[in-house]
């Protein structure tokens, strides 16, 4: 048995990974130089289209300060007769819920069914921005002016999801 098999191999291999990154310059700060939390939240292209219909959910994204992302998943049809201003207030009672990563589900005090948020830090790392969004590897956004583009590591080809500016 050599150094690296096992669990203290494992946790050695973490070690020298994280070390490497930083030594190669890479940041564990949320924070991006210059960049600016959009006012507003993101609305997911095709959130009443076929997308919609087929996964069931129309989805929503808000940064706050800090980088922190707020994800809402609203059941569809129903998410089409939501006010942008209902939407909104969902954020607010999210946000103000947690200052840690949770999934929550429920009405939120505004909505007619329940529907399910997922709160998590952006991690600035190498100029990407990257959270965990379930899969093995991280999440990568960006984000422009009016839109914000999710990149979903794939395994044979990153997805790109689109979600455009609602503004406050």
């Amino acid at each position: 048995m050599n150094f690296f098999t096992g669990t203290r191999g494992a946790a050695a291999i973490a070690a020298l990974l994280a070390a490497s990154l930083l030594a190669a310059g890479g940041s564990a700060s949320a924070e991006t130089a210059g960049a600016q939390v959009p006012s507003g939240y993101f609305e997911r292209e095709g959130n009443e289209g076929e997308l919609a219909l087929v996964t069931g959910m129309s989805e929503f994204v808000r940064l706050y300060p800090g980088w922190r992302i707020a994800r809402l998943y609203i059941p569809f049809p129903y998410a089409a007769s939501v006010s942008p201003e209902t939407v909104r207030r969902v954020f607010e009672t999210v946000h103000a819920t947690t200052t840690g990563s949770a999934y929550l589900r429920g009405d939120f005090g505004v909505l007619e069914e329940e529907a399910i948020a997922h709160l998590d830090t952006l991690k600035h790392v190498d100029e990407k921005l990257l959270f965990d969004c379930g899969r093995p590897a991280p999440c990568v956004v960006e984000i422009s002016r009016d839109e914000l583009v999710v990149v979903t590591p794939g395994v044979v080809k990153d997805k790109e999801v689109h979600y455009r500016l609602v503004p406050d």
